[in-house]
């Protein structure tokens, strides 16, 4: 399967962020393909392991930015996205585990980059309302 590539129609107009956006799709791209090769377990699991460090630098930016936004008002929000930063990383923790040791590495992870890519995409459509938010609030 045929792995989303970043585009000018993801973008949301705040430089670090769009960057950070086309890093985790390349960086999936990359584990998808190194899942569809020979590659060996050890690789891939270092892969992940990037790509958990890298998307865990990247919420934190938007941590940093969600922060700057009245907290009253947009609690429900910034709460939910913050789950979704959770939940992704753990989806990323439960991968690296099971391809730690490689045991049926590639039968267990069949679809995981397309998965991934997916999550990423909702990641960009959530972190969309953000920039929203922080258009309406003047902090951008």
């Amino acid at each position: 399967m045929r792995i989303a590539e970043w585009t000018d129609d993801l973008a949301l107009g705040i430089d670090q962020i769009d960057a950070d956006h086309a890093n985790l799709l390349r960086i999936v791209r990359d584990i998808d393909a190194a899942l569809a090769s020979s590659t060996t377990p050890p690789d891939i699991h270092d892969r992940i392991v990037h790509l958990f460090r890298f998307a865990d630098e990247h919420f934190n930016r938007e941590d940093t930015l969600m922060d700057r936004l009245p907290q009253a008002k947009y609690q429900d929000h910034i709460d939910s996205h913050r789950r979704l930063h959770m939940a992704f990383l753990s989806r990323l923790a439960g991968l690296s585990n099971r391809t730690l040791d490689g045991s049926a590495l590639h039968e267990q992870t069949a679809g995981t980059g397309a998965l991934l890519a997916e999550l990423v995409l909702e990641m960009v459509s959530v972190d969309r309302v953000m920039v929203d938010h922080l258009v309406a609030e003047g902090v951008i």
